[in-house]
């Protein structure tokens, strides 16, 4: 880049020595020639006139106007020094060199002897400059290379041609008037009807009309003859008025037009070819104050402008737009007319127009002042000094004080104009724009040059474009030179660090000047040149300073290792001591991350340069270019690219370890978030970097689950050799679960230092490390569960496992918030909560275990509530009172509760000082389920005898003795009573009674009287309240709606229920009494059942139709006679047919009835509440029938369709669950209800495979 840097500076100043200029001899000769004359007698320094007002006393005319000089007195003014006489108002447009005026005066009179001093005067003038300023001639003759004798032999007869040159000069020039624009109306139609009139010295010509407009086009040529050296050519347009008051006029003045305005240029200044547009100014209205003016001077017309144009200074060809200027200061005028002019100077050679030789003489003296200081050794381009405290008119110095003069008095001889003459110099400042102090000098010309063309343009109605198409120093070179140097400073603001060093401040004050001449070139191009599309500076800054990034980063790439140990030779020298050092390689390694640290740190220094360094002179477009941001950018960009391509090479082979992955990780995220992240093309936006390191991170976490396991085994092995010692004074819970999540909290700290952007692959992250959460706690749990059969016996151990799992629940749900909580994802989520659900039934588990152990007393201590309760509040079945006397039933109850409350008085106790809140009231719970249980097992409902088993197995012949029968039921009933073990034989009836008393008096003393239903119900309200604890236990509503409880009051609520009630509760619930005809069928009979309600009294009535039986097993060595048995049952049935039988059939195991029968089930209930039993059976006479099978078809099932014809599968048996059992129990303690007797004994009925009985007869 530095090459390149030196091949543009030497490619500058080839092509400076290679203008044609430098090398033009011939024409370097022709304007040594005319600088000399410039500097030999400078027009700055020509004698002004001494004018005073003076009085006429004859018709006199101004010299200037050639209007009369009108009044009676004092009608202008005379100078005292060539005796000029003109207007007040023209003295300013007359030739300033008041000795050239009386030459000439001097020379048309024949006064020799005037004109003689006067040479004299200005001969005198002439060596008195050389001798004060011998410098800027001798420094004009080292420019152009002449040799001391030819300079002073030139330099005399320059002096002798500028003395003889007044009287003997002579030109021939040729005038177009080509068109005009923007000028004024004058009409009362808002129109004019302009021409133009051309003058040189007394010789005037005219165009002709075009009417009705402003901008009108004559293109008609003159030709004139000028022989004063100080003539001017005055431009004047005319609106021309044929009406009376322009008649009038013109017989009072010269003047019978409107003036439109006119233009005066000076025939010295016109050399070659030019094309220029000259502006017209503005005039008044034509209002009173002008029609007395017209009384009062000899302008009685709106002046709108003129144009006087000096001959002297034309030469050569030139196509010229001229501004009209106003005569007055109170002139109102406006508008521009175009003139081509064609200049022939007799004597005059014709190398070049003025401006070729201007740029000529600007050009050599660039050079001379460049070679010159670089031979000094200095800099090349000289800035000069003067130009401090010029205010606006610094940009027209442009070379050190005497190189200054010589353009100064060269461009005011000749005419060149200060605009022409800052392009000039702006062309040659462009072959040294990267010189120390040029971005800056250039900056501010090229801002001039856009203000002369754009702004003077906004006043007027010619385009910017059209005055900077009439440039005298040519469009096209001008633009192609804007061209040149915008590549230039494209190029050199692409490689700006290299250019524009940060370590040298003047250069980044080259490097702002650089950014301004852009925007100068920018603005150029847009307003005046009026290019439609043209690139903002910003957007071609920002170009330039992504491509300078672009190559940065290549540079840092291809040369890291070497560069960072220069710039970081501190941690270079770390790392080769620890043996790290790749300086041997230029590019990353395969097997070390080493590189890509290295490569980050020197990403960093550079936007850290560009942030303090170069935005201060680079953040000129705030809003397209903040070169800190730029730099961030775009250096990520480059460096994002390289590391995913490494990192997806390193995914395959994975040659290092997943902590140094992760290291860099760290410092790639530190990079984004420190500069990247609020750069505009990243803000807001997903980084694509932890997609990237996704594969390295997961295998860190996976790699973490074994680390985790062996920690988790490790610190229960420690925990448990320890005996469970608590963490702390105020804890309940051992070490071991501080360490584990200690070290799960510390895998999450690593995780969420990341601080992932990107919501998907956190997500990824999180789901990983919920599978580690899930694996550790899990194992966790299931050691404890494991291990937790040791300690149940040692209950502060157990309690201190059980406080375990409950603390792992415990920060589980931290970590599940630390985690994000509700912002995971579902699958997360779930998992964690599959895990917390886990650890709660692990939980459930042990709080079970740990009651399981205590149930055994809990049971007993409940078994002596029974016996309390039996013992001490007695009274009969069905009667409301009995004992003693009548006692307070809390009294009763705290009784009965005694044994149970010391019990729990001394377990709870314990448990409240040694589990946490949550783990008592689990097992709280246990507790309660186990005591609730128990006193409906032990207390309300006990386990009774089966009244069916007394007869399941007896074989008794039918014509069995009486000692025969006693004999089988003494055998059935060892099976039975527990105190009888094995009776083979029995003396006589009286122990087969007293057994069989004893047997059945003990089930009947388990039922309840109403008064001790009262006592159970306190005491269990007493019981709720102790494990509710004023609050600190259980709540009220759990207890309240716990299973336990809710059966216990409903097994007391049948002890209270009117038969028909029980009766209908049975129906309700026991939905499932025909199992065994399913599982084990015996036979099927065909019924079929029609439902009717009356529609009158609503009265519903059941026919039932025994069609036939089918399939009937049975082994039998009698008679077998089967019929079938139709029972309704259902509330309040007493008064009403209940059963139905069909006829008995001999021998037959499928007979025929087609029997009907009907049943009234009345108004009161619903037929919901009703069931038919039917059974088949075996006619035995004068004993009872044998059963064969019995089922259960219920009303409801008939009801929707209102009949039912089917085939009924017969069971041994009916199935009853608990609450049929304890209906059935209740109910046969109610031995005066028939009701009730008949329902036990049809729903205890069973099949007896051995169908003999004993024969009791019939009562």
């Amino acid at each position: 880049t530095m090459a390149a840097q030196k091949r543009n500076q030497l490619g500058a100043s080839l092509a400076l020595a290679a203008r044609q200029s430098l090398n033009d001899e011939e024409l370097k000769s022709h304007v040594y020639k005319k600088t000399l004359q410039a500097v030999c007698y400078p027009i700055s320094c020509t004698v002004p006139h001494s004018f005073q007002v003076w009085s006429a006393t004859s018709p006199t005319y101004c010299h200037e106007c050639e209007g009369l000089l009108w009044g009676i007195a004092r009608q202008g003014v005379r100078c005292s020094q060539c005796g000029v006489k003109t207007h007040e108002k023209c003295k300013d447009l007359l030739n300033a060199d008041c000795l050239q005026q009386a030459a000439e005066k001097s020379s048309r009179h024949g006064a020799e002897d005037k004109s003689a001093a006067i040479r004299q005067a200005m001969q005198e003038r002439m060596q008195s400059r050389e001798q004060a300023r011998p410098e800027v001639f001798e420094l004009v003759r080292r420019v152009f290379g002449v040799d001391e004798a030819s300079h002073r032999e030139q330099l005399r007869a320059v002096q002798l041609s500028i003395l003889e040159g007044s009287s003997n000069w002579s030109a021939k020039i040729a005038i177009t008037v080509i068109c005009a624009q923007g000028l004024i109306g004058k009409d009362k139609t808002g129109t004019s009807d302009p021409y133009v009139t051309v003058q040189v010295g007394r010789l005037k010509r005219r165009t002709k009309t075009v009417p009705q407009e402003l901008n009108p086009t004559w293109n008609e040529k003159f030709y004139f003859e000028c022989h004063n050296f100080s003539d001017r050519i005055k431009v004047r347009v005319w609106d021309e008025d044929n009406d009376l008051k322009s008649r009038i006029r013109q017989r009072l003045t010269r003047e019978s037009d409107d003036f439109l305005g006119q233009t005066l240029i000076e025939v010295r200044t016109l050399s070659g070819e030019m094309d220029v547009w000259y502006n017209l100014g503005r005039d008044e209205d034509n209002d009173l104050r002008a029609r007395i003016r017209s009384k009062l001077t000899s302008e009685s017309d709106d002046f709108l402008g003129q144009t006087m144009i000096d001959v002297s200074k034309l030469s050569g060809e030139m196509d010229v737009w001229y501004t009209l200027e106003k005569r007055t200061d109170k002139s109102l005028v406006s508008g521009a007319v175009r003139l081509h002019i064609s200049v022939e100077i007799k004597g005059e050679e014709k190398v070049a127009p003025y401006h070729v030789q201007y740029t000529c003489l600007h050009e050599n003296l660039f050079h001379y002042m460049c070679e010159t200081s670089k031979q000094d050794g200095k800099q090349e381009v000289r800035l000069p000094r003067q130009a401090i405290g010029r205010g606006e008119n610094a940009w027209k110095i442009y070379f050190e004080a005497e190189m200054q003069e010589i353009v100064d008095e060269f461009a005011i001889r000749y005419g060149i104009e200060s605009i022409y003459r800052a392009m000039t110099h702006f062309s040659c400042l462009t072959t040294k724009s990267l010189s120390t102090g040029v971005p800056a000098v250039m900056s501010n010309l090229l801002a001039n040059i856009n203000a002369f063309y754009a702004h003077s343009a906004t006043g007027n109605s010619v385009s910017a474009n059209d005055r900077f198409a009439a440039s005298n120093f040519g469009k096209e070179k001008f633009v192609k030179l804007l061209d040149q140097l915008h590549n230039s400073l494209r190029i050199s603001l692409s490689v700006y660090r290299n250019s524009f060093p940060a370590s040298q401040p003047e250069k980044l004050l080259d490097l702002k000047s650089t950014v301004d001449l852009l925007t100068s070139i920018t603005f150029f191009r847009l307003k005046v040149q009026d290019v439609g599309s043209v690139p903002r500076a910003g957007s071609v800054l920002k170009e330039c300073a992504l491509n300078c990034l672009k190559t940065t980063y290549q540079f840092l790439f291809e040369n890291c290792n070497e560069l960072h140990q220069r710039e970081f030779p501190a941690a270079a020298a770390a790392a080769a001591t620890e043996g790290a050092s790749e300086s041997a390689k230029s590019g990353p390694s395969p097997d070390s991350l080493d590189f890509w640290h290295r490569l980050i740190e020197l990403v960093v220094s550079v936007i850290e340069e560009d942030r303090n360094s170069y935005a201060p002179v680079l953040n000129q477009f705030p809003q397209e270019v903040h070169i800190g941001q730029l730099s961030a950018s775009a250096m990520w960009d480059h460096f994002s690219q390289d590391l995913m391509y490494a990192l997806q090479e390193h995914e395959e082979k994975r040659p290092c370890k997943t902590s140094e992955y992760m290291n860099l990780l760290f410092k790639v995220k530190w990079l984004y978030n420190k500069y990247v992240a609020d750069a505009p093309p990243h803000k807001g936006s997903v980084p694509g970097y932890p997609l990237w390191f996704q594969p390295f991170v997961l295998q860190w976490l996976s790699e973490n689950d074994e680390v985790s396991m062996e920690y988790l085994h490790s610190a229960y092995a420690r925990d448990r050799k320890d005996s469970f010692q608590k963490s702390s004074d105020h804890a309940l819970f051992s070490t071991s679960v501080v360490d584990v999540f200690t070290q799960l909290n510390q895998c999450l700290d690593v995780v969420k230092k990341l601080e992932c952007p990107d919501p998907a692959v956190e997500a990824a992250f999180m789901s990983r490390f919920s599978g580690t959460v899930v694996k550790v706690l899990f194992a966790y749990a299931n050691i404890i569960a494991k291990d937790y059969g040791n300690f149940t016996s040692q209950s502060g151990k157990a309690c201190v496992l059980m406080n375990n799992v409950q603390q792992v629940r415990v920060q589980l749900e931290k970590l599940y918030e630390a985690m994000g909580g509700q912002a995971m994802e579902a699958e997360t989520k779930d998992k964690l909560q599959e895990l917390q659900d886990r650890l709660n039934t692990v939980l459930d588990d042990l709080a079970a275990r740990f009651v399981a152990t205590k149930s055994s007393e809990i049971v007993a201590a409940v078994r002596e509530v029974g016996c309390l309760l039996h013992k001490h509040v007695r009274g009969g079945a069905g009667s409301s009172g009995g004992g003693s006397g009548s006692t307070d039933p809390q009294a009763e109850a705290d009784m009965i509760l005694r044994p149970l409350m010391e019990l729990l008085d001394s377990s709870l106790g314990m448990l409240a000082v040694e589990c946490e809140k949550a783990i008592l009231r689990r097992l709280l719970k246990e507790m309660w389920r186990v005591t609730v249980a128990a006193l409906e097992k032990e207390v309300v409902l006990p386990p009774i005898s089966d009244p069916r088993q007394l007869f399941l197995n007896l074989s008794i012949p039918a014509k069995a003795k009486v000692a025969g029968v006693s004999q089988g039921l003494l055998s059935n009933i060892s099976s039975i009573s527990t105190q009888v073990s094995n009776v083979t034989s029995v003396p006589n009836i009286s122990n087969v009674s007293n057994l069989l008393q004893d047997t059945l008096s003990k089930d009947l003393e388990k039922t309840m009287s109403p008064r001790q239903c009262a006592a159970i119900q306190v005491a269990l309200e007493t019981v709720r309240q102790y494990f509710h604890a004023g609050g600190n236990g259980l709540k009220l509503a759990y207890l309240e709606k716990s299973a336990e409880l809710q059966s216990l009051r409903y097994a007391l609520s049948l002890y209270s229920q009117t038969t028909d009630s029980l009766v209908k509760t049975f129906v309700a619930t026991q939905a499932g009494q025909d199992r065994p005809a399913v599982d084990e069928p015996v036979g099927e009979v065909s019924i079929q059942a029609d439902l009717f309600r009356h529609p009158g009294s609503g009265e519903v009535k059941v026919t039932v139709k025994v069609v036939a039986a089918n399939k009937l097993q049975w082994d039998t060595s009698s008679m077998f006679r089967p019929f079938v048995e139709v029972n309704l049952i259902g509330p309040h049935l007493s008064n009403k047919k209940r059963k139905f039988t069909t006829k008995s059939k001999n021998n037959s195991t499928s007979p025929k009835y087609n029997e009907s029968f009907s049943f009234i089930l009345g108004t009161i209930e619903d037929p919901e509440a009703f069931e038919l039993q039917i059974s088949c059976k075996d006619y035995c006479f004068a004993r009872d029938d044998h059963l064969i099978g019995v089922t259960v078809l219920q009303i409801k099932d008939i009801i929707e369709q209102g009949s039912c014809a089917c085939w009924c599968a017969l069971g041994r048996k009916l199935q009853l669950d608990e609450t049929g059992w304890t209906i059935l129990r209740i109910l046969s303690q109610r031995p005066n209800d028939e009701i009730a007797a008949e329902f036990v004994r049809l729903k205890s009925e069973q099949r007896q495979d051995n169908p003999h009985g004993l024969w009791l007869g019939k009562s």
